[in-house]
């Protein structure tokens, strides 16, 4: 090319098509892994985790109406004081208690001491409960808890809400009104609370 008589080269800068189709398939891989990655999240929270909102007082002071509990679903194991989160056959809402014997064990409560006796010795809840307990929890109690005891049947937990010492005549719905419940009806394991 040519301007005002002086010959001008032209120097051109660009990309051959080999780096060119390296760098988009660099691209491509890096945006496929991406997308994989956010799959598989999306599916590890959908089938493994899940939250829920409390609703009540039974649980209360440890977890108060409106928290969010954060619930493993898949991949836990269940311990003495664990929170669970479960469905109850006589209600539609899920229900979340703590376990205080699991299948085996044989539970009662012993009214002088105001404790839960599980395989000829007390439960220790000092961490979760202020050991108080109202009039009519005891009215509402299984008889054989009171007694010699009731034998937790495999498969099955002991469960109860942390406030027993509610005013009135409401009392939490546990296992001391109906007894265990099978493992089966839980939903996850609490791992988490956020206030």
């Amino acid at each position: 090319m040519q301007e005002d008589g002086v010959n001008v080269q032209e120097n051109y800068t660009y990309i051959s098509d080999k780096k060119r189709a390296g760098r988009l398939g660099a691209l491509n891989i890096f945006l496929s892994i991406i997308i994989v990655l956010l799959l598989i999240a999306l599916i590890i929270f959908t089938t493994t985790i899940t939250s829920i909102k409390v609703r009540g007082e039974s649980m209360m002071p440890n977890l108060v109406d409106g928290d969010r509990l954060v619930l493993l679903k898949r991949g836990y194991t269940l311990e003495y004081g664990d929170i669970v989160v479960f469905h109850r056959e006589q209600d539609e809402d899920a229900a979340v208690k703590r376990i205080i014997a699991k299948g085996g064990d044989v539970i009662s409560f012993d009214k002088e001491a105001l404790k839960w006796v599980r395989n000829g010795e007390y439960v220790e809840e000092d961490a979760y409960f202020n050991g108080e307990y109202s009039e009519s929890y005891f009215s509402s109690m299984l008889f054989e808890l009171q007694g010699n005891g009731l034998t937790i049947p495999e498969g099955h937990l002991f469960v109860l809400g942390d406030n027993r010492n509610m005013p009135g005549s409401y009392v939490s719905k546990d296992s001391h009104m109906y007894g265990s419940l099978s493992e089966d009806t839980v939903l996850g394991k609490v791992i988490h609370i956020i206030n």
